[in-house]
């Protein structure tokens, strides 16, 4: 969870209209919200094959480790569109498509091939190629970058707590 804010609208636009000043100020915040967004920004490339025939998989699996075959020479077999790019996918966040992938994706090191597993109605062979995670430094002027702007609009749209007398 963040950190509670200090109240923006006890500073002045001015004061939270800079992203230096909001790095400094919001320092923790603006990393406690990087972990919290890691697993979106972590990326992976990985090589996968799946196919609704499990008698197909087992024997995938078994040219993948022991015939010495590539994912790419056996991507035709795959039924979905990573046939068209030899099995490759990525990069892409880590923790897109299904949970029990992304599992995988995190845990397994790069290279590995184990045996098919279910996903639905359809098992899937997985390497992981490679992962990159993602660096607060190249992320943190992003960040201060929105949570600036959150800020700005959060003290626009509050009472300034003056009243305006009619007459």
């Amino acid at each position: 969870m963040t950190p509670p804010l200090s109240n923006p609208s006890t500073k002045s636009p001015k004061a939270i209209d800079s992203v230096e000043t909001v790095k400094r100020e919001y320092k923790t915040a603006i990393r406690t919200r990087f972990l919290e967004l890691k697993d979106r920004l972590d990326t992976v490339v990985y090589s996968l094959i799946r196919t609704k025939d499990l008698d197909l998989a087992d024997e995938i699996y078994l040219r993948l480790t022991e015939d010495g075959c590539s994912f790419e020479e056996l991507a035709h077999f795959s039924e979905g569109p990573e046939r068209d790019w030899g099995a490759r996918v990525g990069p892409c966040p880590l923790n897109q498509g299904h949970p029990e992938l992304a599992i995988r994706l995190k845990s397994w090191n790069p290279g590995e091939v184990k045996r098919p597993f279910l996903i639905h109605t359809s098992a899937i062979l997985l390497r992981v190629e490679h992962r990159t995670a993602a660096r607060f430094s190249d992320w943190e002027d992003r960040i201060a970058v929105k949570m600036s702007e959150d800020l700005w609009e959060k003290a626009r749209s509050e009472p300034t707590g003056l009243t305006t007398i009619r007459r």
